[in-house]
């Protein structure tokens, strides 16, 4: 393992202003007679520092793309050990709902949104404004250049799609070879992204509840699995369960909120995560008899900590498009009927209660890919993925000409870190630019 920073330009208009670092680590080819070139990660996020999942997690990588590449990973800006942003408040106010059903609310969520905001503009300064994808996929050439490799290839997961795509429409004579898994769609409105992920999101909680409800594996075998969740979140909106070791009490939000963006992710443990659906069976149990411990979720970082670069990067990205009260609980209502079980609780929820108040970016990468002359991409995506929807890849397949998408048939989020058909697939791209034949489909 090898350990580098980089320093780029913090406005990248402005290549002779202020400077901000990237860190990167790098695994090198184990059969460097045989070695093709580097490939660049992305572990997703937004805000997933891929240095340190690289350093941390060799073994996301199959020993056969390992003997031919030397794989990068970066901590994109604002992440990692990457130049942090920071901030001068709390990430988070207990006392005010997530998504708030009052007009008094939505204004205290706005109001504190804006706040730290400001608290985050006052420590950072303009590079506040400058951590998102706009700026990461320059970052990538950047990355690119210094390593005097020739050209691209990148492997980008969930959100590293957005980049990679990106990164295409505005280098595509650059690229060598692109793997995006677990598709993206960034040419969505505001309320289809939300309407479309409530959708996926409600169909693997509901296959969960079906394989617990048959399944010995799961501690509530045999019993109205779906019934006892509505009960259970019921419950704990009405009365929230304390959690003494942590000083927080979840609310039937909080659990919704966190199966989504925890447990409903992956089917099976795997070296990037330990929960799975295997654990939230008793983890539910713990809820019944009064312990939610296991539904509190991170802790929101503290004031001045390096914690805040997700939170700023989602809100460039992810720009909220609801204006006002009325907006916003009609994104919401809208997705609880999409999704009643779940609440609509997924990640473009938590982005528009999160992002509501904070500042607009100059450049919204909210559009259709004008992509051309760029080499065909390989889109990988699971049919029943709860977080990036299998109509989210065909669409962006459709706007990457000769790219070639390969389904897995299958549950989870992403598939290079799950399937070994897909994992061959992807290692055969990446070596020898041989993509699956149109149709190819990957079980389990």
């Amino acid at each position: 393992m090898q350990c580098a920073t980089l320093q780029v330009p913090l406005d990248w208009s402005r290549p002779s202003g202020p400077e901000v670092t990237l860190a990167l680590t790098r695994l090198l080819a184990t059969d460097p007679t045989r070695r093709v070139g580097t490939v660049l990660f992305n572990c997703g996020g937004p805000g997933c520092p891929s240095a340190q999942a690289v350093k941390g997690t060799p073994a996301l990588f199959t020993t056969r793309l390992r003997r031919r590449f030397d794989i990068v990973g970066f901590d994109p800006r604002g992440t990692g050990e990457s130049t942090p942003v920071r901030c001068g408040l709390p990430g988070l106010d207990p006392s005010i709902p997530f998504y708030p059903d009052t007009q008094a609310g939505y204004l205290r969520l706005v109001a504190f949104n804006r706040a730290l905001a400001r608290s985050c503009e006052k420590l950072t300064g303009a590079y506040l404004m400058h951590v998102g994808a706009v700026d990461v996929v320059r970052d990538m050439e950047g990355i690119r250049e210094a390593l005097r490799d020739g050209k691209l290839n990148w492997l980008g997961l969930s959100y590293g799609t957005m980049l990679g795509s990106l990164y295409a429409e505005r280098y595509p004579a650059h690229i060598r070879a692109i793997v995006l898994d677990g598709a993206l769609d960034r040419a969505l409105s505001e309320p289809e992204m939300l309407s479309e992920e409530a959708r996926t999101a409600e169909n693997e909680f509901v296959r969960w509840a079906a394989w617990c409800q048959h399944s010995v594996q799961c501690p509530l075998h045999g019993r109205d699995v779906i019934g006892i969740w509505d009960d259970l979140i019921a419950h704990a909106n009405r009365s929230p369960i304390p959690v003494p070791s942590v000083h927080r009490d979840v609310t039937g939000t909080d659990i919704q909120q966190a199966v989504d963006s925890a447990y409903l992710l992956f089917k099976r443990p795997n070296v990037f995560s330990r929960i799975s659906w295997l654990s939230l069976g008793p983890a539910l149990v713990k809820a019944l008899h009064g312990d939610a411990s296991q539904f509190t979720g991170p802790m929101p970082p503290p004031p001045d900590n390096p914690a805040y670069g997700g939170l700023a990067i989602q809100c460039l990205d992810f720009p909220v498009h609801a204006a006002n009260f009325a907006e916003f609980s009609d994104r919401i209502r809208n997705a609880r009927i999409i999704a009643p079980h779940m609440g609509g609780a997924v990640q473009t929820g938590a982005i528009l209660s999160e992002c509501s108040g904070w500042p607009r970016p100059a450049t919204d990468p909210q559009h259709f890919m004008h992509i051309k002359a760029a080499p065909p991409a390989l889109v990988v995506n699971a049919t029943h993925d709860p977080s990036t929807s299998y109509t989210w890849a065909l669409s962006l397949q459709a706007e990457m000409p000769r790219s070639v998408l390969l389904t897995r048939d299958g549950d989870g989020h992403t598939s290079y870190l799950s399937s070994t058909c897909a994992q061959h697939a992807v290692d055969g791209y990446l070596i020898n630019l041989t993509l699956p034949r149109p149709g190819t489909v990957c079980h389990g």
